[in-house]
């Protein structure tokens, strides 16, 4: 009678509880490694991301103000307070961004020369972080907190402070 039992448990087909367990475990370890690294290639994306889009502003703001500067118009478009203005409108939708209340998560500040240059062009392309052009030397730095010159939910175009 005794052989007929370790028979029948040996011709049952399947997986006993340990290995299960073990195979669990193993997957738990694999799991752990990737996830940080996948995690670290879709934030070099989002940055890459930001960076791309503040090139679009860049450009379409260099577009609107070389053409204000050339029409006279700059000072008056530099005078204009923050928020919703023609100039703002045309630079949104040369970067192709939405107008108005469309999208209230990205915004922009150009700091502006007085013969018409980018100085400077931060854009708040997540809640906290900005990316930022330096007219000055030609870069992107992407990642940083937002400077004084944000004010949450309000594009600007602001006069370089001479010197």
């Amino acid at each position: 009678m005794m052989k007929k039992t370790t028979r029948s448990r040996m011709d049952d087909k399947g997986f006993t509880l340990v290995e299960m367990i073990v195979v669990l475990v193993i997957i738990a370890v694999l799991a752990s490694a990737i996830v940080p690294s996948l995690t670290g290639y879709i934030n070099r994306a989002n940055k890459e991301k930001a960076v791309s889009e503040t090139r679009s502003l860049v450009m379409a703001a260099q577009t609107v103000i070389s053409d204000a500067y050339a029409n006279g118009s700059l000072d008056a478009i530099l005078a204009q307070a923050p928020g919703d203005t023609e100039a703002i409108a045309e630079i949104r939708e040369l970067a192709g961004f939405p107008q108005g209340e469309q999208d209230n998560t990205r915004h922009f500040v150009a700091t502006v020369s007085g013969t018409g240059e980018i100085v400077k062009l931060e854009y708040l392309y997540a809640d906290e972080e900005v990316c930022v052009y330096d007219g000055q030397n030609a870069t992107y730095s992407a990642g940083i907190a937002p400077s004084d010159d944000m004010d949450a939910g309000t594009d600007a175009i602001l006069a370089a402070e001479a010197g």
